[in-house]
């Protein structure tokens, strides 16, 4: 049998047969209409950040052990549509009582995610914020992951008044604690390795 190598072979979107409302923590990815180009952020060099207006730090939500010399490579400033999902993912934790954020990136062209969904006895535990621990309890309206990641690209779009995803995302079921710091550092890392690539 031959391949037909112009045909595009899409993996299924979500590992079939697994309740994606059961209590862990998923690694998550999805990526704007176009890629390549800035449409969340602009992340710059300190090279060419010297020469221009900068805005905040990189949107890396605070690790406990992170590297001093990641913030001093580049700087990253939203775009409009950036500072919507922002607004939105932070907002996670008071819309879902089920749900919160470990940590995310917002990059140029995409953004990853490690969301946690918490089982009935699990709804109230903290989650990192970023002035400290902040509580999951008040909201009382439970989601599943994929009803998350909808909900944060239909509103980011509804917002910026213009379809702004591609239509799938990536996930990964964090299964072990080892797994779950790989992705948070893969986070971490991901602006300076994108900066790296540009170079």
């Amino acid at each position: 049998m031959m391949l037909d190598r112009e045909k595009k072979v899409h993996r299924p979107e979500r590992l079939k047969g697994y309740d994606y409302s059961s209590p862990g923590c998923y690694f998550v990815t999805f990526n704007t209409k176009t890629r390549g180009e800035p449409i969340l952020c602009n992340l710059e060099t300190a090279r060419e950040a010297e020469a221009s207006l900068v805005g905040p730090d990189p949107l890396v939500r605070p690790f406990p052990q992170q590297a001093p010399s990641l913030q001093q490579e580049f700087s990253c400033v939203l775009t409009q549509a950036g500072e919507v999902l922002q607004t939105l993912i932070e907002r996670i934790p008071a819309v879902y009582c089920n749900a919160g954020v470990d940590c995310y990136v917002i990059m140029p062209d995409h953004v990853h995610l490690l969301i946690w969904i918490w089982g009935a006895s699990q709804e109230r535990m903290e989650v990192p914020g970023r002035n400290g621990l902040t509580r999951g309890s008040g909201p009382t309206k439970k989601a599943s992951l994929p009803q998350v990641i909808r909900a944060l690209k239909s509103l980011s779009s509804k917002r910026v008044g213009y379809p702004l995803w591609q239509g799938r995302y990536y996930d990964h079921i964090i299964r072990s604690q080892e797994e779950l710091q790989g992705a948070r550092q893969y986070i971490q890392n991901n602006p300076l390795m994108w900066v790296l690539s540009k170079e």
